[in-house]
């Protein structure tokens, strides 16, 4: 059976500079975010990285940045599960979407905010961070990719072993 595969992809960077009436939710990206995103998402193709299953915060700032990302694909809306429970999403929210959504032998990519996102990556690697992440293991955009470990519980501590990772600093 082929290896279950999870990226974890924060949201490109957006913009703070909200209207009047709109709400952190409603965030949309900014420059750099709308440069980010369509780079990262060749990174993924490069890397043959192309996720089986989407699934992601409905938030605008991640609708723009998985939209974006996925054009290196061909991504089409209609395949990315949009579920509201990421947005803002605690440790033991993200467990519970990973073991109910997470298809097993699929390259999975779960798009979301920090610091949930750090906070699972953590967790399922079992405390591991990769030298090139510093010390903010997520900045917006950055994504790290995941292989589970054995066919045990998906959301066990350190069940996970992460196998690459990038950010877009550290594109060429």
């Amino acid at each position: 059976m082929k290896s279950t595969t999870l990226l974890v992809m924060r949201h490109a960077k957006s913009d703070w500079n909200l209207s009047h009436g709109d709400s952190d939710f409603d965030r949309v990206l900014s420059a750099r975010g709308i440069t980010d995103a369509p780079r990262m998402g060749q990174w993924i193709v490069d890397q043959n990285y192309t996720p089986d299953q989407i699934i992601c915060s409905p938030a605008q700032r991640v609708r723009e940045t998985i939209l974006a990302a996925g054009k290196a694909w061909d991504l089409k809306e209609q395949q990315i599960k949009w579920d509201q429970a990421i947005y803002n999403a605690s440790l033991h929210q993200l467990l519970a979407i990973v073991a109910a959504d997470i298809y097993p032998g699929n390259i999975n990519l779960m798009t979301g905010h920090n610091p949930g996102i750090s906070e699972l990556i953590l967790y399922l690697s079992g405390d591991r961070v990769p030298a090139q992440a510093s010390s903010n293991l997520m900045p917006t955009a950055a994504i790290t990719v995941m292989q589970q470990k054995s066919i045990n519980n998906p959301v066990d501590y350190g069940s996970w072993e992460i196998i690459d990772y990038m950010k877009p600093r550290l594109l060429p």
